[in-house]
C-alpha cells in the first residue's frame, strides 16, 4: 500500500506541469536529511567557535550553532510525526536536544531510539553525555 501524504507540481522535459506525489516515508526522509544538514551546519559553527580568538566571535558562532540545532530539532520532530519508528531521527533529535542543553528531553528521545534499536551505540553515547549534563546542572 502506497500512502500519499503530499503532492507537488513539477515541469516535465517538455515544460508542462505534472502533478507528482510523495509518500509519507519519502517526506519523513526529506525532513531527516534536512535535519542532518542543519546539524552539520551547527557542527561547523561550533568548530569555528572553538578556533575563534575573540570572545564576541565565539559567542556569535555559538549562537548560530544553537539556531541550527533548533532548526534540526524541528525537522526531526516533523519526521517523527510522520513515522514515529525512525531510530535515526530519534537519535539525531536526542543529539540536537543534548547540544541545546535540553538534557531531560534528550534522554527521553534517546531512550525511544534505544527501544527501537538497543544496539544503537550513538544513542548510548549521547544518553551518557545527557545524563552527565543533567547531573552537572542539577536539573
Amino acid at each position: 500500500m502506497h500512502v500519499i501524504y503530499g503532492e507537488y507540481r513539477k515541469r516535465n522535459s517538455r515544460g508542462r506541469l505534472e502533478t507528482k506525489s510523495r509518500s509519507t516515508a519519502e517526506i519523513a526522509e526529506r525532513f531527516v536529511t534536512k535535519g542532518s544538514k542543519a546539524s552539520a551546519k551547527a557542527s561547523a559553527e561550533e568548530t569555528k567557535a572553538a578556533t575563534a580568538s575573540a570572545y564576541s566571535k565565539k559567542q556569535s558562532h555559538l549562537a548560530k550553532a544553537k539556531k541550527h540545532h533548533l532548526k534540526a530539532i524541528s525537522l526531526y520532530q516533523k519526521a517523527l510525526k510522520l513515522l514515529p519508528n525512525l531510530s535515526e531521527a530519534r537519535t539525531n533529535l536526542g543529539y540536537a536536544l543534548l547540544k541545546t542543553g535540553n538534557y531531560s528531553d534528550a534522554i527521553s528521545a534517546l531512550d525511544a531510539a534505544l527501544i527501537l534499536d538497543n544496539n544503537n551505540e550513538k544513542a548510548l553515547s549521547y544518553k551518557a553525555q545527557a545524563q552527565i549534563g543533567l547531573q552537572q546542572n542539577g536539573s
